[in-house]
C-alpha cells in the first residue's frame, strides 16, 4: 500500500511538474488562459493530470527556461488612435482646390507642353518696328577685310575679297558685288562701306552705279576710299543711310548769287553753285596727260561727250588740246528741263537740279572727293 501510495504521489507530481512547465507553450492570444485568475490554475493542473503521459507524445518539447509558475508579459497589443481630422480636412480641401483650378491648369499645359499650329499674322506697326530693329543690329557687324570665303551683306547685296589698293593719286577698295535677289537692282538704296581702325569711325563710301546689276548676278566694283582708310582701317560695316539724316554742310565761299562748293580727286575738279542751298549749276574741269596708257582712247571718247553736251540746253562743253595732253570743261547751268538728259550721261557727280547742297557735300565727300 505505501508502495502504490508512493508511486501514486509521484505520477501527481510529475503531472503536476509537467502542466506548470507547459504553461509557457500555451500562446499570448488563447483568450480563454490568459483571462483566468491565478487562483484557478490548481484546477487546470487537476484536469491535465488526468491525461495519459503517452498522449502527450506530440506536444512540442519542454522549453529550457521556466518561468516558475510567474506570469510575464510577451507582447502587448496597442489600441489605435484616431485619425486626425485636420489632415483630413487639408487633403480634401488640396482635391476641391484642384478640381476648381482644373481649367486654368488646361490651359497652361496646353501652352507650354503642347506644341500648338503657326497661323498667319498680318505685320502690325509693331512688327515692322521690330524688323527694323534687326536689320539695325544686322548693319551693326564689323567685317574684317580678310572674309576668306565668307562675304558681307546688306539687303540683297553681298561682297566677296575685299581689298585695298593705290590708284594714281587716290586709293580703292576693290571688291566682288553680287546681287542675291530675283529681281534687278538698280542702286536704288545708298548703301555705304564704313571704315573703322578698330572701332573708331575714319570715313565712308557710297556704293553707286547707274549700271543695272541684273538678279542672281555678280560684278567687279571698286569704291574710292580715303588715304586714312587706306592705311588705318582694320575693319568696315555696310551701313544704308537716310539723305534726311545727313549731316548740315555749312558753305561759306561765295561768288556773286551763289555759294560754292570745290571738290578734288586726282586731276578732277569739280564747282557747286547752290542758291539757298539749292543746287543750280556745275563745273567741271579735267586733263589727261599723254603719259597716261590709254590716252588716244579717252581723247576719242571725251571728242564724243562734248559733242553730246553741247547738245543739251544749258550745257557748254569746251575741248583743248595742248603739249602735254588736253583738258576739257564741262558747264552745267541746270534747269528741269534737261534732268532726264543730265541723267542719261550716267555721271553721278553731277547731281540733279536744285538738289540740296548737304547731299551733294556728303554724297561726293563718299565718292572719294576731298571738298572745301
Amino acid at each position: 500500500m505505501d508502495n502504490n501510495a508512493n508511486k501514486s504521489q509521484d505520477v501527481t507530481t510529475t503531472s503536476t511538474n509537467n502542466v506548470v512547465a507547459n504553461q509557457a507553450n500555451v500562446p499570448v492570444n488563447n483568450t480563454e488562459a490568459t483571462n483566468q485568475p491565478a487562483q484557478e490554475t490548481p484546477q487546470v493542473a487537476a484536469q491535465v493530470s488526468e491525461t495519459p503521459a503517452n498522449q502527450n507524445d506530440n506536444q512540442a518539447p519542454k522549453p529550457t527556461n521556466a518561468f516558475n509558475g510567474e506570469e510575464k508579459i510577451i507582447y502587448q497589443i496597442k489600441p489605435e488612435k484616431d485619425a486626425n481630422p485636420i489632415g483630413v480636412i487639408i487633403f480634401f480641401a488640396i482635391i476641391i482646390g484642384f478640381a476648381i483650378n482644373l481649367p486654368t491648369i488646361s490651359k497652361y499645359l496646353n501652352k507650354y507642353i503642347t506644341p500648338s499650329t503657326p497661323t498667319a499674322k498680318t505685320p502690325t506697326t509693331d512688327d515692322n518696328k521690330k524688323d527694323d530693329s534687326q536689320d539695325e543690329s544686322k548693319e551693326d557687324k564689323f567685317y574684317s577685310f580678310n572674309l576668306g570665303y565668307g562675304s558681307a551683306t546688306i539687303g540683297n547685296l553681298s561682297i566677296k575679297n575685299p581689298v585695298m589698293s593705290q590708284k594714281n593719286d587716290h586709293y580703292e577698295l576693290n571688291f566682288t558685288l553680287i546681287n542675291d535677289s530675283d529681281e534687278n537692282y538698280a542702286f536704288n538704296k545708298k548703301y555705304f562701306i564704313e571704315f573703322y581702325d578698330n572701332e573708331t569711325f575714319i570715313s565712308d563710301s557710297l556704293i553707286q552705279s547707274f549700271d543695272i546689276l541684273p538678279a542672281k548676278q555678280s560684278r567687279e566694283f571698286s569704291v574710292v576710299i580715303s588715304e586714312k582708310a587706306y592705311k588705318k582701317a582694320n575693319q568696315f560695316k555696310l551701313i544704308e543711310k537716310s539723305q534726311d539724316d545727313y549731316p548740315e554742310k555749312e558753305i561759306t565761299d561765295t561768288e556773286g548769287d551763289y555759294n560754292l562748293l570745290k571738290c578734288t580727286l586726282d586731276n578732277d575738279k569739280i564747282t557747286y553753285y547752290f542758291k539757298d542751298n539749292l543746287l543750280a549749276k556745275v563745273e567741271n574741269n579735267y586733263s589727261i596727260k599723254k603719259s597716261n596708257n590709254n590716252y588716244q582712247s579717252l581723247l576719242e571718247q571725251d571728242r564724243k561727250y562734248a559733242e553730246t553736251l553741247n547738245n543739251i540746253d544749258g550745257v557748254e562743253s569746251t575741248l583743248v588740246e595742248n603739249n602735254e595732253g588736253y583738258s576739257m570743261t564741262n558747264v552745267f547751268v541746270l534747269n528741269p528741263t534737261q534732268i532726264k538728259e543730265i541723267s542719261d550721261l550716267k555721271q553721278y557727280k553731277l547731281f540733279r537740279y536744285n538738289e540740296k547742297s548737304k547731299i551733294v557735300s556728303y554724297e561726293i565727300t563718299s565718292l572719294g572727293y576731298t571738298c572745301s
